[in-house]
């Protein structure tokens, strides 16, 4: 991701006014990749995965845009209904939904509440029951604490002809595609339109709805190529399903380019053949750059020093924070320009999974600034 000079200047003023550590969020970027991806799915509504980056502005330019919201707990939905998205287009999964939740989603008639267990099924039924209503559910299709297996769908059709406060409009996916592969990604598209398609058959009843569920990534790390949307240009699941409106989940895709976390350099240090860079924030601000949350060895992001953006990288560097756990390290071996204290170090791609998915309170540390910032 290339930062223009006008950007750098605005983080930079940012930044010198409010401090460090802190998240900036670019609303014109957030905007851009609503547009990319509405432009090349057209037939999809999009909602917006508030795990991702459920910040109170962001959700509410999201909302401005069109999109609706793909939430997973009653504090996500109330996020989004607070920002104005309709509950019509709102959708609400999640494996272990309270009764509570459960409570809430009937009562504001969200458009989808994708069951995940035949338990949920029946508790869903007795609880509109008792609120003299009925819940309009999608069926979750996956595997492990997610979903309902394939295997499954006879109990699952079966149990639910003897509800009688259970609307049954559809399928929500869990869709797993091979990372930045747009191809790979299609063809999980059209399996999951013939895998509805005979559920439909089954079911003995039309589809209003069908979540194709997600799988938009983006480029976390040097070298890697964006998403190539043109594949989608022919992707017309209207001619299978002419009444059905579809849904996609957008989280990273969405919010992941506009976001840099910055922290500032505190000090320079040499321990044997390493060069340490000690910083003001780390590991409890932004977990995932930290490799947290990576399944291989820890990868570095793409890292610059903000008030050096155009400087040549000419030394190797480690990068740490305050805390006291080896963990806390935000890259490892990365090339860069001279640091010195004061520099500010900006992490990109920090948009999505950053403050939501770090342990905030480990150290009792300050928490970082968010700011939302939009040229228009």
């Amino acid at each position: 991701m290339k930062q223009t000079n006008d950007r750098v200047d605005r983080y930079l003023r940012t930044v010198h006014k409010l401090g460090t550590p802190c998240y900036i969020y670019d609303g014109d970027i957030i905007k851009r990749q609503y547009s990319r991806l509405k432009e090349a799915l057209p037939r999809c509504e999009i909602l917006y995965s508030l795990r991702a980056n459920p910040h109170p502005d962001v959700v509410y330019l999201l909302r401005n845009v069109g999109a609706g919201a793909d939430v997973f707990s009653e504090g996500e939905l109330e996020r989004a209904l607070r920002a104005g998205i309709l509950a019509h287009n709102i959708s609400f999964a999640g494996p272990g939904k309270t009764e509570d939740e459960l409570r809430m989603a009937i009562g504001t008639e969200v458009a989808a509440i994708a069951v995940e267990s035949i338990q949920e099924l029946e508790l869903l039924n007795a609880l509109a029951r008792q609120m003299g209503t009925q819940a309009h559910i999608t069926l979750r299709i996956g595997t492990g604490k997610f979903g309902i297996d394939e295997e499954q769908l006879p109990e699952f059709l079966s149990q639910y002809q003897k509800c009688t406060n259970v609307i049954f409009d559809g399928l929500h996916f869990s869709t797993h595609a091979v990372p930045l592969d747009a191809q790979d990604l299609l063809a999980k598209f059209n399996h999951n339109l013939e895998f509805a398609q005979r559920i439909q058959r089954e079911a003995g009843r039309p589809f209003k709805i069908i979540n194709l569920g997600g799988g938009f990534c983006i480029p976390m790390f040097p070298g890697e190529k964006a998403l190539d949307l043109t594949v989608f240009k022919d992707f017309a699941p209207h001619k299978m399903f002419p009444q059905t409106r579809f849904f996609i989940e957008a989280g990273r895709y969405l919010t992941g380019p506009a976001g840099v976390y910055i922290a500032k350099v505190l000090y320079t240090k040499k321990s044997r053949d390493t060069e340490y860079i000690i910083i003001d924030g780390g590991m409890h601000q932004n977990a995932f750059a930290c490799g947290l949350y990576a399944k291989t060895a820890p990868r570095n992001f793409d890292i610059r020093i903000l008030n050096k953006i155009n400087a040549k990288p000419e030394r190797t560097y480690s990068i740490a924070g305050p805390l006291c756990t080896s963990f806390d390290t935000l890259a490892r071996d990365i090339q860069l320009p001279e640091v010195v204290p004061g520099d500010l170090i900006c992490v990109l791609n920090s948009g999505a999974y950053g403050f939501s998915m770090s342990p905030l309170d480990f150290g009792s540390r300050q928490r970082p600034r968010e700011i939302l910032l939009s040229k228009s």
